[in-house]
């Protein structure tokens, strides 16, 4: 996001909000594109919050240790 939008919305304290609207669309994206292999594997698709950055997640379900990436 440009940095003025940022900023704005810090202001309005509504940056953590739309840092996560917009992560979750992400991870619906590729819920949609890859359900069936997430469905077939058990793969685990989410969004979270780490440092006040918005991120996107998605790991194995496996017992630890998970393999996964973060975005």
């Amino acid at each position: 996001m440009p940095d003025e939008a940022v900023a704005i919305l810090k202001s309005a304290r509504l940056d953590a909000t739309v840092q996560k609207m917009r992560c979750r669309h992400v991870s619906s994206l590729v819920w949609a594109e890859l359900a069936l292999e997430i469905k077939q594997s058990g793969v685990i698709v989410r969004t979270a919050m780490s440092r006040g950055q918005g991120i996107v997640e998605m790991f194995t379900a496996e017992t630890p240790p998970c393999f996964g990436w973060q975005t």
